[in-house]
């Protein structure tokens, strides 16, 4: 067995590596997070000018929106060097942000019982877990509560999902059995977490832009990013869901790729 530094190293090497070959493979996806960084501008001007039909502003939401900003780009680093794992969790932070921001928006006094979660912790649970989070201000809310529960049950915590998805199990002979773990994805499954988490992205900032268009009501209109992004992408997606039924369950309950919007 190598040594601890040179475990390390090698790590560190493949991950330099993977970067690279997700470059030449996927540079589709690169381009796609540039508009998706480029989408969290119109939210951000709506912050910085809109008011509401009582002339109120929403700056406690703009850390939410720069935390959504940082997480989306944070998770693609870890895509992109074959972690898909790890962009899954890394992403779960602005799930919430988006369903937290949902539910200010329905109530006020919902932004006192999440600052007060050590004391108010009843109140906590019920407003903010499970289907608590489901808003009415957020469009879309619901689905993007249930990909947070998904996340939590099959990359958060070490459940069967986690524990089995890179195991290695090969017979060397009849008494001889190796077992390992991949630390890092394998290409077949690639591609269907990438489309998987660029049409999330998309979806997180256009049920954000939503909202805030129509609440700061001198800001305009809100232009979709989702739909835009499947026209572009329809061809892989189309391919990758038709590879088998963990390809196609990964786009739809990750990605929510074919969840049509209420």
């Amino acid at each position: 067995m190598p040594s601890g530094p040179e475990r390390v190293l090698e790590f560190r090497a493949t991950i330099e590596k993977n970067r690279q070959v997700f470059l030449l493979q996927h540079s589709y996806a690169y381009f796609a997070v540039v508009g998706l960084c480029e989408g969290f501008d119109p939210i951000g001007r709506r912050l910085q000018t809109g008011r509401d039909r009582n002339s109120k502003t929403r700056p406690s939401f703009i850390p939410f929106v720069l935390l959504m900003e940082r997480q989306a780009m944070n998770a693609f680093e870890s895509l992109s060097s074959y972690r898909s794992y790890e962009a899954w969790v890394l992403i779960r932070p602005a799930l919430e942000a988006a369903l937290y921001m949902g539910k200010w928006e329905d109530d006020p006094g919902n932004a006192a019982i999440w600052n007060a979660r050590e004391q108010r912790r009843t109140e906590y649970i019920k407003a903010f877990t499970g289907k608590g989070l489901v808003s009415t201000s957020l469009p879309r809310s619901a689905e993007l509560s249930a990909v947070l529960a998904r996340l939590n049950d099959e990359f958060i915590h070490a459940n069967e999902p986690y524990y089995s998805r890179h195991t290695i199990a090969q017979r060397i002979t009849d008494k001889e059995l190796f077992l390992g773990l991949d630390f890092f994805d394998i290409e077949e499954d690639m591609e269907a977490h990438a489309l998987a988490f660029l049409h999330l992205v998309a979806v997180l900032i256009d049920s954000v832009d939503c909202m805030l268009a129509s609440v700061l009501t001198n800001t305009g209109a809100h232009v979709a990013l989702a739909p835009r992004l499947g026209r572009e992408l329809a061809d892989r997606t189309s391919r990758v869901r038709a590879e088998n039924e963990r390809h196609e369950r990964i786009l739809r309950e990750l990605g929510l790729w074919f969840v049509a919007a209420a």
